[in-house]
């Protein structure tokens, strides 16, 4: 699979580790674009891959005088994933996201900081997730049929750049709860997970808690090619702290699966 994601985002942050990525890719054909679906590999099946994307301006700093810099301008990241299937119903993952290259400048030092200009490797991530609802996946299963319900569990290691924002420097801990539904190639999903901090992030005005999740997504076939799908994804989060702390990203893109 390959694909091109382009984000815009704005948030406004002094003094703390923060990790400005929200673009997470699914990590199999039976997901969508930035969240995955509730079917598994199959037993003894294995997945890996390399997503990759750019986002333009993805962090903006409000200052505490009043006055607002651009810090990170551009951005290329990607994704290396490993993904293996146990058992019909479960799967485990080991995902290492890396900042290919990023350049920003700002006038006011951040952390004692003018330059955010290089290569940094965010937090690699320990996934997990179980299918508990609908019909397990065959070793020879090509996608998941009728509904299925999934409960996703992510576990960062905190060892990523925090001065190129790249991590939050601390634990985190996302759950999230997947529900679907495929036939004949037509698909839809929906998320909804939280993010558990063990401490507040404060930035200026804002503070950046515990986060609920959501998504929603459709995958409709494209006729008359074979095995080609359109993705329409939407998501969102929100610490519950007012507006600046929400964010909200909408996604379409195609993928094309050649045999199994």
């Amino acid at each position: 699979m390959v694909m091109l994601a382009v984000g815009m985002m704005a948030t406004s942050a002094s003094g703390q580790a923060i990790n400005v990525e929200r673009f997470r890719p699914a990590l199999d054909r039976f997901g969508f674009l930035g969240f995955n679906g509730s079917g598994t590999l199959g037993h003894g099946r294995w997945n890996t891959g390399l997503t990759t994307w750019y986002s333009n301006r993805p962090l903006r700093i409000n200052y505490t005088d009043g006055t607002s810099g651009q810090v990170i301008d551009n951005r290329m990241t990607g994704d290396f994933f490993a993904e293996v299937g146990l058992f019909g119903r479960w799967s485990l993952a080991l995902e290492v996201p890396l900042v290919f290259y990023q350049n920003g400048n700002t006038s006011q030092p951040v952390d004692g900081n003018t330059s955010f200009t290089g290569f940094a490797v965010e937090d690699p991530r320990f996934t997990t997730k179980i299918r508990v609802l609908g019909k397990e996946t065959e070793k020879t299963q090509d996608r998941p049929d009728r509904p299925g319900l999934g409960l996703l569990l992510t576990f960062p290691v905190p060892i990523g750049s925090t001065s190129l924002f790249a991590s939050e420097g601390q634990f985190t801990f996302d759950a999230q709860l997947l529900g679907d539904f495929h036939l004949i190639g037509i698909g839809a999903g929906t998320m909804l997970g939280w993010r558990y901090r063990v401490n507040e992030r404060q930035f200026g005005a804002d503070t950046l808690g515990q986060e609920l999740q959501y998504g929603f997504s459709l995958k409709p076939p494209i006729p008359p090619a074979k095995d080609l799908v359109g993705l329409l994804e939407l998501r969102g989060t929100t610490s519950f702290r007012g507006r600046s702390t929400n964010t909200l990203e909408g996604d379409i893109g195609v993928r094309w699966t050649k045999n199994h």
